[in-house]
């Protein structure tokens, strides 16, 4: 019912939003409720009200690297979160009764550590479950970017030996963009 309300006031926002999407679709319709315009008469890609580009160019930089490369880091990332405290501060959290359904409640770490806490799964089982949601939210994250041509991507996989030269390298192209000689 509310996809289908979203169809009728906001075609083009639905044809990119999925059915399940709920967050998504009802944040569209929200935005036509209270402007009067569907979501996507704003666009996302730096155009102004009137439909206008934007009255700059921007420098998207992406930083990549090798999928495996990418997992190892978040798996160390979130062993050193661990060793940081992050179970103290998710206890503290859990014991203080926030409503689960707040969205920071819902966050990567929090959800799977209240799991540990409420005797669904083994520490180590929600601390694994923490590693694979955030290697999850990356890939999510990798895709939604790689969809703007705008962004100039480097694969620091290829720079692993040389990180002066990556710097030098998007120094020199932010160099270039800065004096609009833009060579891409």
């Amino acid at each position: 019912l509310t996809f289908a309300r979203l169809q009728q006031c906001d075609s083009i926002t639905a044809q990119r939003l999925h059915v399940n999407d709920k967050k998504r679709v009802i944040r569209a319709l929200e935005v036509f409720e209270y402007s009067g315009k569907p979501l996507s008469s704003f666009g996302d890609d730096f155009r102004n009200e009137t439909g206008e580009d934007a009255p700059f160019d921007p420098l998207l930089i992406g930083l990549n690297m090798d999928r495996d490369m990418l997992y190892t880091r978040i798996d160390l990332r979130v062993d050193l979160m661990m060793k940081a405290g992050l179970l103290q501060e998710a206890r503290t959290i859990h014991d203080a009764g926030y409503d689960r359904n707040l969205p920071a409640m819902r966050s990567i770490g929090y959800q799977q550590l209240f799991s540990y806490f409420d005797g669904e799964c083994s520490l180590d089982d929600a601390v694994e479950k923490i590693k694979l949601d955030t290697r999850h939210f990356a890939k999510r994250q990798l895709t939604w970017f790689r969809r703007d041509s705008r962004i100039r991507w480097y694969d620091v996989t290829n720079w692993n030996d040389s990180k002066d030269a990556l710097i030098a390298e998007v120094t020199h192209k932010t160099q270039n963009w800065m004096e609009g000689t833009n060579n891409d």
